[in-house]
């Protein structure tokens, strides 16, 4: 799945290209597998992200070797706390389920209870039923996911997935009408939330940290006729996802654009703002229209007229 996000505006068109590789099908999902062995059921995972690349190191199905559970059950109505940031190790070799391996593992009860398990690559909350994970910044891809299986079910869908936005490359078009232009001092810039609170049982952020400054492009310059492009972020910077409908702080993050063009003696500073969305799980890539309106530089011309001789004739008396 490929979705294309058009903004535009009167001096910056930014398309955000976001890219979910998870839209190729999977072998199959992710799943928490119970192994029956003899005087009960171990509770073993057997996980699959979908494929992000990430700021820091990219969390794949390949190498995650590690998460936390927590599960919660369910008696009679009553929701309470079972166990909780239960570390589960993926084996080796063959062996590619995760499974608590430490303190004799994790095994279902005899009695039929129902369970809901919480996973994470990161350290779950230790008490309460409400599952969450709080970034303090958007340096680690964290994957979550969520299950609640019948009593004893074997290969429960678990797939764990990132819950922050990521930017990928940053491309930058010249308009026709800024061709003549040379362009310099390009910033592309927004002030990005990197921290809050995100609940695994709902797949939602119930809280978002206050935004700080995050360049995308600094004091790029585009020759006259050019067209440039790059990848600005080559590390794919991660963000808490803004993927609203209206265009405002609530849903969308702000990009501005400061540039200037100039054009012989013709110097202009230009200054643009536009909403852009930035989807949750998705690599989103940016691609910026610079522009300019009709009060561009105007070009000093001459229209000559070189007056006609006239024949004239002067009357002498002597």
């Amino acid at each position: 799945m490929k979705k294309i996000l058009l903004f535009v505006f009167s001096a910056l068109a930014v398309v955000v290209v976001s890219c979910n590789k998870n839209d190729v099908t999977p072998d199959g999902p992710a799943a928490v597998e119970a192994e029956e062995q003899v005087g009960g059921t171990e509770i073993a995972f057997a996980t699959e992200v979908p494929d992000a690349p990430t700021r820091a190191t990219e969390v794949t199905t390949s190498n995650l070797s590690s998460i936390y559970v927590t599960a919660t059950k369910t008696v009679s109505g009553t929701t309470s706390a079972a166990w909780s940031n239960v570390n589960f190790t993926k084996g080796t070799g063959s062996d590619t389920k995760y499974k608590e391996r430490t303190n004799g593992g994790k095994w279902w009860p005899q009695s039929d209870e129902s369970y809901k398990f919480y996973a994470a690559n990161v350290a779950l909350p230790t008490s309460g039923t409400t599952i969450t994970v709080s970034p303090s910044n958007a340096n680690t891809d964290i994957v979550v996911g969520s299950a609640t299986p019948a009593f004893k079910t074997a290969d429960i869908p678990l797939t764990l997935n990132h819950i922050f936005a990521q930017i990928g490359t940053i491309g930058v078009t010249v308009n026709s009408n800024l061709a003549a232009y040379a362009i310099s001092g390009l910033t592309i810039s927004f002030d990005a939330k990197t921290s809050g609170t995100y609940n695994i049982g709902t797949n939602s952020w119930t809280t978002k940290g206050t935004g700080s400054s995050m360049a995308l492009v600094s004091g790029a310059s585009i020759a006259v006729g050019g067209t440039f492009t790059t990848i600005a972020n080559s590390d794919h910077r991660l963000v808490v996802p803004m993927e609203g409908s209206s265009n405002d702080a609530n849903n969308k993050y702000q990009f501005t654009a400061n540039f200037t063009i100039t054009r012989g003696d013709y110097t202009k500073s230009v200054s643009r703002t536009a909403w852009v969305k930035l989807e949750q799980g998705k690599r989103n890539n940016i691609a910026a229209d610079l522009t300019i309106g009709d009060d561009g530089a105007v070009e000093i011309q001459f229209t000559v007229t070189v007056t006609d001789w006239v024949d004239t004739t002067q009357n002498i008396t002597f």
